[in-house]
């Protein structure tokens, strides 16, 4: 597992240094580490092992996802908690538990990766994201389901829906995110009581 650890960091350096560059000067990088290594694409080891033309997709700045088959086992190269937050820049509390459940259901990796989100994990990823801890996290979640973005699956525990996905997939980050309207306070009426009203007596002019 700690091979495995290590390969993922390579990965995620890897694809950092290079996502400034351009096509060429990305190939000149490569093409100066494969020499320095003494490495070929080209070399039985490799070919035999990963079938780099269909197992390897390029990768996209808004969501990594290079993956390598070999020998039945599939691996992947994640984005951690912090990298997203700061390209998707949430707003509010709500929008950044949005944010762990996308994360957990679609970036983070097989030893961490679920469907659901609890106030547990809240606590964990929004420390390590870097973003301030509400005052109750349970309650983030619950308003993050009031405000469409999550269903429940049992107490405590939600499920990102198709809008909470789209706002953390598409939408967030892009300055297009309409803000839920705060609940209306009802407001109970007093009951209305009437008034005796006073005549006014005129006294006729001249009388």
């Amino acid at each position: 597992m700690e091979n495995v650890d290590k390969e993922f960091t390579a990965m995620q350096d890897i694809v950092k240094s290079l996502q400034g560059l351009d096509e060429e000067a990305r190939e000149r990088v490569l093409t100066y580490v494969f020499g320095r290594l003494g490495i070929s694409l080209n070399s039985p080891a490799i070919s035999t092992k990963y079938n780099t033309t269909t197992q390897i997709r390029p990768f996209e700045s808004s969501e990594l996802s290079i993956e390598q088959q070999g020998e039945g086992l599939i691996t992947r190269a994640f984005k951690d908690i912090r990298t997203l937050k700061d390209e998707k820049n949430p707003a509010t509390a709500v929008e950044m538990a949005v944010l762990v459940a996308y994360y957990l259901e679609e970036l983070a990796p097989e030893s961490e990766k679920k469907s659901e989100v609890e106030t547990n994990d809240v606590t964990i990823y929004f420390k390590q994201a870097g973003y301030p801890l509400p005052k109750t996290p349970k309650m983030t979640l619950v308003h993050a389901k009031n405000a469409g973005y999550f269903e429940s699956k049992d107490r405590g525990i939600f499920k990102l829906n198709p809008v909470g996905y789209n706002l953390a997939a598409y939408t967030m980050g892009k300055g297009e995110v309409k803000k839920p309207r705060a609940a209306r306070k009802k407001v109970t009426k007093k009951p209305v009581t009437k008034k005796a009203s006073k005549k006014i007596v005129t006294k006729p002019k001249g009388k």
